[in-house]
């Protein structure tokens, strides 16, 4: 690959994974992998955002707005990968094309009744350990994970559950 073309790719990963510090270039859970946890599936609200979630096969689909850009509505893939009483969501953008790479982002889950909490696995903990044993790249502010799926995979089992790996939680309610 050119250097120009590596550019529009790692510019159109870091388009496509939101506020996440921590992304990964590979998918971490694979068909085989993946979990349901059908409590997750609804219609589930905060203060600004909206998330609908369906099941798609062994994974779901997120359609996202938020009430700062009503008109603006993303679409979002998910595979769950559980470690332990943890979930963890492979979260992709569902679009792709050959201008942007669909990166992952590993997003903690907490399924409790009528609430869910989500947090992003990126503290600055989790960071130093993923630069110390996987291929990473330092883009801006985020590190964008090169090495392959398994590799992240056995990362995500070893330290993913961990309460270190992620910041505060948002808590989202679900909508009848």
């Amino acid at each position: 690959m050119r250097i120009p073309q590596l550019v529009l790719a790692l510019a159109g990963t870091l388009l496509c994974t939101g506020c996440a510090e921590l992304i990964g270039l590979h998918p971490f859970v694979t068909d085989t992998e993946a979990a349901l946890d059908t409590r997750l599936l609804g219609v589930w609200m905060d203060d600004d955002d909206v998330y609908i979630v369906r099941q798609d096969g062994n994974g779901y689909t997120i359609g996202y707005s938020s009430d700062k850009k009503p008109t603006e509505y993303y679409k979002l893939k998910a595979k769950m990968l559980k470690v332990g009483e943890a979930r963890i969501l492979d979260l992709t953008p569902a679009d792709e094309d050959a201008f942007r790479i669909a990166a992952h982002t590993p997003l903690r889950v907490w399924v409790e009744g009528a609430t869910v909490r989500i947090a992003y696995l990126d503290s600055e903990w989790l960071r130093e350990r993923a630069s110390a044993q996987l291929a990473v790249q330092k883009v801006g502010d985020r590190l964008l994970i090169t090495s392959p799926g398994g590799e992240v995979t056995r990362f995500l089992l070893t330290y993913g559950g961990d309460d270190r790996a992620f910041g505060k939680p948002s808590v989202l309610r679900r909508q009848e």
